[in-house]
């Protein structure tokens, strides 16, 4: 697919998506964190949203991230990863099923990469603290 084609496809099922949950461009960025703005640059094709953004839009509406993305059309009962079962819904076919991994496998990364991050800032705050004892 061509940078036209995924910003395109991503902006129809955001708006497919959010007009079938009847939630508003205000009530999904609040979910995101982001600004109605944002929800409406991104119905508008304008821009996309990162990844951590997508995961977020995925479990909101309850979609794949490749069904977001317009990778592949999802049936009405997709598998989904269930964190407390640490197992996906029996009866799956493969495709579902890889779909569901690499769903869990995005969401798992992006949780840990912010974790890093709050660590990383932690672990400043803390130095930035410590000089300031030292320096009064």
């Amino acid at each position: 697919m061509t940078d036209d084609e995924i910003r395109n496809s991503v902006r129809q099922r955001i708006i497919q998506c959010r007009k079938e949950k009847g939630a508003t461009q205000h009530e999904v960025g609040i979910y995101c964190g982001k600004s109605d703005n944002a929800v409406s640059s991104w119905e508008q094709g304008l821009s996309l949203p990162d990844i951590a953004t997508l995961v977020k839009l995925a479990r909101f509406y309850n979609k794949s991230i490749a069904y977001m993305y317009g990778m592949e059309d999802e049936p009405q009962n997709q598998p989904r990863y269930d964190e407390n079962k640490e197992s996906l819904t029996n009866g799956v076919n493969p495709k579902q099923a890889d779909s569901a991994i690499v769903d869990m496998l995005i969401e798992k990364l992006v949780n840990s990469e912010v974790e890093k991050k709050l660590a990383e800032n932690m672990l400043k705050i803390e130095k930035l603290k410590n000089k300031k004892t030292l320096g009064d």
